[in-house]
């Protein structure tokens, strides 16, 4: 067969199954689909404050006060949240290089064989049987079982597991500083947010009367 016929077949192919798959996964980005995924997950409210509204994510049944709304923001914000997974993740590493500075206990149990001069001579060398006559080009084969344990301590390594642990709790302090300063902002756009709808909320109730006296005054006009 051609060999520019089959490639044209496998181009036809790829583009159908692309296709095909590209139609059969749409509704996986859909905003409802994705809405109704990470709903639990977007929406950290008190039993007392969700309303029971399916519909509506992160729905309230009262009105909110400024530490409520200040309370859910900080226990919703994404940005929040990855900040102290970040800091979980720089405790761990402060954790992790703390390690090197403890003593060292290993327990080992091996099993050997082979034909091996080396191993045959290390092996038997080091459990004082060595065969007398032992021809060291052609020893044999030799098996060998092994049980032990050993322990160790880090005395000096020229400063680097001191640094490892300086740069550890550098970073878990810079990860700190990150999250105060995304909290700071979350606040401080909060506060913006709940005062913004108090003030749309006055200028309403303001509007809403003198609209009404408008028509009235409107309503009194005698007829030509």
């Amino acid at each position: 067969m051609p060999r520019t016929p089959v490639l044209l077949v496998m181009a036809c192919a790829l583009l159908w199954a692309a296709t095909f798959i590209g139609c059969a996964s749409k509704d996986a980005y859909r905003y409802d689909t994705i809405k109704a995924q990470y709903a639990d997950l977007a929406c950290n409210l008190s039993k007392s404050q969700a309303a029971d509204t399916p519909n509506a994510t992160c729905a309230v049944n009262s009105s909110l006060t400024l530490q409520d709304v200040l309370d859910i923001a900080q226990a919703n914000n994404p940005d929040l949240l990855m900040a102290v997974a970040r800091i979980e993740r720089a405790r761990a590493m402060l954790e992790k290089s703390a390690a090197p500075f403890y003593p060292q206990v290993n327990v080992y149990t091996e099993y050997l064989q082979g034909d091996a001069p080396s191993a045959y001579l290390f092996k038997t060398i080091d459990q004082r049987k060595l065969p007398p006559g032992t021809d060291f080009n052609d020893p044999g084969w030799f098996e060998n079982y092994e049980s032990g344990v050993s322990a160790g301590i880090n005395l000096f390594n020229g400063g680097r597991d001191s640094l490892n642990r300086e740069m550890a709790k550098t970073g878990l302090t810079i990860s700190q500083l990150d999250r105060d300063g995304i909290e700071n902002q979350i606040i401080a756009t909060a506060i913006g947010a709940y005062y913004d709808v108090l003030a749309a909320t006055s200028f309403t109730t303001v509007t809403v009367p003198s609209g009404a006296h408008g028509g009235n005054r409107r309503n009194s006009r005698p007829d030509p």
